[in-house]
Parts: structure tokens; C-alpha cells; sequence
């Protein structure tokens, strides 16, 4: 069919074949537009007995390309970038990024994800009873003296990596402040959790405060 196409004239044929392919391309490309996302990167199937202590990168940034009428309807909800973890092991691992990472709408073509790898470092989580520290603070009435403080538990049982578990002494609670009380009092008391990533924690305790009054010296 080019051969009868191309009979006489081919040169003039030639010409308007290759002008009418630019038109076509010219047509189809025109209304493309693309679009610079910040996308949070996101792990899925994490084995229940590990977790990711360390990333090189917690964002993409994900340039897209489509039809400009789809690409103004884009939010950055509607894009997101999953790694799956289903055989992941212990150690340092390096993980790709490609568009297979990618869930788009269909009818848009991904240009660029920056980063192209990430890599992660994932630990496998242990559990361990960690003591509790009450702290306090102010003073009781004069004539009174803090007799003691008990916290109920006394411990607790986290989960963590061994490093960082081995890096506790103690949970601390928040500041209980006994300033001018003269008697025994109990509270419930949030615990703080600062520098320490745990998997369970336990948001409050209850502590009971013995204040009793100074005994008279002869």
C-alpha cells in the first residue's frame, strides 16, 4: 500500500507522510503538561518482629506527565509510593525506586522519582521490663517531709531494638508537683517517652505520693 502511495510524486509523498507524523505528534503532545510532587515514602508487609531503624531518605520528589485537564485534578493523596518488605532481613538493605513503587491514576506517565534508591536498615524488636522514675517536685507544707513514692507498676514491659533498650535505665513521668501538700495523695501520671521509639507504650500509670508530718525532735 506505501509502494502505490509512493508511485508518482514520491518525493512530495515523502514529505507530506512525514509532515502529517509531526502533525499527529504535534496533536498529541499538545495540552501535555507535568506536575513536582513531595511524596512520603511508605513500607508495607513490615515482618511483625523487625523494625526500620534507619532510612536515607523519607520522601520522593515525583515528577509526573500527562494531559494538562488531568494532571490540575492531581493531589498529592492520589499518588503514593509503597516498598514492600515482605522478605526484608535484618541488616542494611538498598531498595530501588521505580514506578512499579508507584500507584498513579492510569492515564499518567511518571518522568522522574528523586531519590532513585533508598536504603534501610531494619533490626529485629525484643521485649523488656524497664523500671519507672516518679519525678517530683516543690516541696510539701512546712512541718511536712516526703515519706515516699510508689508507682503502680513499678515497671513495664516495652518492645524495642536491643541497642536502644540497652540504652535505658528508667521511664520517666511527668513532673508531680507535691508543693504544699501535708498529706498522701495518688494520681494518674503520663509517662515520658523522649528518645525512646517503642512499638507499646503505656501513656499513663498511677503513683501515690506519702507525705507525712516531720516528727517532733526532743
Amino acid at each position: 500500500m506505501i509502494i502505490k502511495f509512493l508511485g508518482s510524486n514520491s518525493g512530495f509523498k515523502i514529505i507530506s507522510l512525514i509532515m502529517a507524523i509531526i502533525l499527529w505528534f504535534f496533536m498529541a503532545m499538545r495540552g501535555q503538561t507535568e506536575i513536582s510532587l513531595v511524596i512520603p515514602m511508605e513500607f508495607k508487609n513490615i515482618p511483625a518482629e523487625y523494625e526500620i531503624t534507619s532510612q536515607t531518605a523519607k520522601t520522593v520528589n515525583v515528577t509526573l506527565k500527562g494531559q494538562e485537564s488531568l494532571i490540575k485534578k492531581i493531589m498529592p493523596h492520589d499518588v503514593n509510593l509503597f516498598i514492600p518488605l515482605d522478605n526484608a532481613k535484618e541488616g542494611e538493605t538498598i531498595y530501588y525506586l521505580n514506578k512499579d513503587n508507584l500507584i498513579i491514576p492510569s492515564e499518567i506517565n511518571v518522568k522522574l522519582i528523586n531519590p532513585t534508591y533508598v536504603k534501610i536498615t531494619i533490626e529485629k524488636t525484643i521485649s523488656r521490663y524497664i523500671k519507672i522514675q516518679p519525678v517530683i517536685i516543690g516541696k510539701p507544707l512546712e512541718g511536712y517531709r516526703l515519706k515516699g513514692v510508689i508507682s503502680n507498676p513499678a515497671q513495664i514491659l516495652i518492645k524495642g531494638t536491643k541497642d536502644m533498650l540497652d540504652s535505658i535505665q528508667y521511664i520517666k513521668t511527668e513532673p508531680i508537683d507535691i508543693n504544699n501538700h501535708k498529706s498522701r495523695f495518688t494520681c494518674d501520671i503520663p509517662l515520658t517517652y523522649e528518645g525512646i521509639n517503642t512499638k507499646n507504650p503505656v501513656d499513663k500509670i498511677q503513683v501515690t505520693v506519702i507525705i507525712e508530718k516531720n516528727k517532733q525532735t526532743k
